[in-house]
């Protein structure tokens, strides 16, 4: 009689429970936890039953934990394997994260706090007396957030256009 070797059960992937606060989006759920928009799907079927278009306020959202293959870092295209300077072994040459900018400071007459609740929208048509011109400012401003750049966190400075009608009787 032979025996066969068992082999040793991997455990369950792993989900974190998200709850849903004001603003939050399934997009910007992959993006914070799991590093690109490109995995909203990935919730989407974590999550049977909850309407993505529909989420309320304390509702409880699983995050799955994306496979080992889809987290490893990209080889650059047209990469080839390299010996490693320590080891010589060879392996794939990965690409080199873009490192970000630091945003340009932003001028004293034409800053703005953003407050809790503020929007694009709201920001251009108080300021520019337009909401519709509201993706001027999201350009002008995009290399100040981080994450969710269709969210404006409170407390992030923004900088508006020189032509921004600024009442000088408001604070920041």
């Amino acid at each position: 009689m032979t025996s066969a070797a068992i082999a040793p059960a991997t455990p369950a992937a792993q989900t974190k429970v998200h709850t849903i606060a004001a603003g939050d989006t399934f997009s910007g759920l992959a993006l914070k936890y799991l590093g690109h928009v490109k995995y909203t799907t990935e919730i989407v079927k974590a999550n049977p039953g909850l309407d993505p278009t529909r989420l309320r306020l304390g509702a409880k959202v699983k995050i799955p934990t994306l496979p080992a293959a889809a987290s490893q870092p990209a080889v650059a295209a047209g990469a080839s394997p390299a010996a490693s300077p320590a080891t010589g072994a060879r392996g794939p040459i990965v690409a080199a994260p873009a490192v970000r900018a630091a945003p340009r400071p932003v001028p004293a007459d034409r800053a703005y706090t953003v407050k809790a609740g503020d929007a694009w929208y709201g920001l251009a048509q108080r300021f520019l007396g337009d909401g519709n011109e509201w993706p001027r400012l999201f350009e002008l401003n995009k290399e100040r957030l981080s994450g969710n750049r269709e969210v404006l966190p409170a407390g992030v400075v923004i900088e508006l256009p020189r032509d921004a009608k600024i009442p000088t009787t408001t604070t920041n």
